[in-house]
């Protein structure tokens, strides 16, 4: 029965194709040249090196091969090109990261003593860059190693420039030899710069973003998430510095404690994310109330808020709370539940202090939350002033 050849498969060809198209897509070094801000710095300045001394490497063949100079050391740099893309590969598979960078070190340290070997002389490209590349590595590496690597090298090279100095070896060099070396040295120069100034880079990259994170970190920490107005610990934080630097001067500030009427019994008839919406109403009419900037709102519990007021006239403090009634009576929040309203309501505990005379921050809350209590003591929807403290040492309060 004769054969029959079946014809060659062009879905098995493409198949093939996407195969070796996600292989390669999957490699790292591919990924890292798209995105590298996704890893970490020690991997970022670790591949940042590599990719200088592939450079170098790389150079140096390409001169070797047309000037020929060292012809047994090339070997030498086609490792000194393959091995660094091999290593930058399973170093950002990140938890490779400190074996590459130690297998990095023996490796630079082996070629060194390669170069002097294939090349027969100390003074020679290959050793100069595999030393270079030991050099550079140990700005990352981590461990004695490196510190050992680096001792035995140089200890080795300055042995072996003696010997070879003191040697009766005829060593003939010509202009064409200074030329190279004239070549090679400004293009270590050129790349040397380029590690260091990407290394500066990284570094900046990083300490900007733990800038950002930190600052973003602190935003979060002083910031009510829900409302987005400054929350109990900036509170204290902000009013232990003002005491420390205003206690010195006689001025009058105020403190308007805040605390929305019936608020339980909104949240159970209208619903938690109803109850949510009216906190943030709230937060924001107060926030609209106060128009001078150093004037801030503070959310220092479930449904009660505190408003400080800079440097104010006892007698305008009755102005800012019937606006604070004002500017939440026109938001017309329905409420069904309440006894006092058809619509949500707020009493107001408000103190004004001479900061001069206040030493502490929770005697003035402590006041301005009695204040509070007596205005939903008496009927709610209102607000109730106290003045602390009284020249005779007293507190005298006005109900509004």
């Amino acid at each position: 029965m004769p054969s029959t050849q079946m014809p060659p498969c062009s879905g098995c060809t493409s198949g093939k194709k996407v195969k070796i198209g996600k292989k390669l897509f999957k490699i790292n070094l591919f990924n890292y040249l798209r995105n590298n801000e996704k890893y970490s710095l020690d991997s970022r300045l670790y591949i940042s090196i590599q990719f200088g001394l592939v450079a170098l490497f790389l150079f140096a063949l390409i001169i070797e091969i047309f000037l020929n100079h060292y012809p047994g050391a090339k070997f030498v740099w086609v490792l000194g090109v393959v091995f660094p893309i091999i290593s930058a590969e399973i170093v950002l598979r990140e938890r490779f990261l400190k074996i590459g960078t130690n297998l990095s070190i023996i490796f630079y340290t082996i070629l060194v003593f390669l170069g002097i070997h294939f090349s027969g002389s100390i003074l020679t490209p290959s050793t100069l860059f595999s030393f270079l590349g030991i050099l550079i590595l140990s700005v990352i590496a981590k461990g004695i190693l490196k510190y050992i690597s680096v001792l035995a090298i140089i200890s080795f090279v300055v042995n072996s420039a003696i010997n070879e100095m003191n040697s009766n070896k005829t060593i003939n060099i010509n202009q064409g030899i200074y030329v190279d070396w004239i070549v090679y040295f400004s293009v270590i120069a050129l790349i040397v710069m380029w590690i260091v100034s990407r290394i500066l880079t990284i570094l900046k990259e990083y300490e900007d973003a733990i800038k950002k994170a930190n600052i973003e970190l602190y935003h979060n920490s002083i910031t009510d998430p829900l409302t987005g107005i400054f929350n109990r610990y900036y509170f204290n934080e902000y009013t232990n510095h003002l005491l420390n630097d205003r206690r010195g001067n006689s001025s009058f500030y105020a403190i308007l404690m805040v605390d929305i009427d019936f608020f339980k019994q909104y949240n159970d008839y209208y619903g938690h994310i109803e109850g949510d919406n009216c906190l943030k109403i709230v937060a924001s009419t107060l926030k609209q109330s106060l128009f001078r900037s150093d004037d801030i709102v503070f959310r220092i519990g479930g449904e009660e808020f505190l408003a400080f007021i800079n440097v104010v006239k006892k007698e305008n403090l009755g102005d800012i709370s019937r606006r604070i009634h004002d500017k939440l009576a026109n938001k017309k929040i329905e409420h069904k539940m309440s006894t006092v309203s058809s619509y949500v309501t707020v009493s107001i505990g408000a103190v004004s202090f001479d900061i001069s005379c206040s030493k502490d921050i929770n005697d003035i809350l402590r006041v301005a939350d009695a204040a509070l209590y007596k205005a939903k003591e008496t009927g709610k929807n209102k607000t109730v002033e106290v003045i602390y403290p009284e020249e005779r040492g007293g507190l005298a309060s006005l109900e509004s």
